[in-house]
């Protein structure tokens, strides 16, 4: 969910952040601000593999269910975690959310 711009600004308050609503508007005018969006999507578990890529053998971590894509010259058996999410923030972020891009 967006912030509204007075909810934005009590947060950057709450944290110490002085800003004013107008320094806001203009650094957005100026293209130097967007709107951006966060969804944290939890914990994913991957899989660590050594494998020849982009002109070099490196480890690289892929999702366990995609191993079989991969000819892995070896194959890491400890699981590897990360949190996932989901950013956008550029100008069109909305309209290409909302036409699938």
């Amino acid at each position: 969910m967006l912030l509204t711009s007075d909810a934005f600004l009590s947060y950057c308050d709450k944290h110490l952040l002085r800003i004013q609503k107008e320094i806001l508007q203009r650094w957005h005018r100026r293209g130097l601000l967007y709107p951006a969006l966060r969804l944290f999507l939890g914990v994913v578990e991957y899989t660590r593999i050594y494998i020849h890529h982009q002109d070099r053998d490196q480890w690289m971590l892929i999702f366990p269910h995609d191993i079989k894509k991969f000819q892995p010259m070896k194959v890491d058996p400890k699981p590897w975690y990360d949190l996932a999410s989901l950013w956008m923030g550029n100008e069109e972020w909305l309209d290409q959310w909302l036409t699938g891009e």
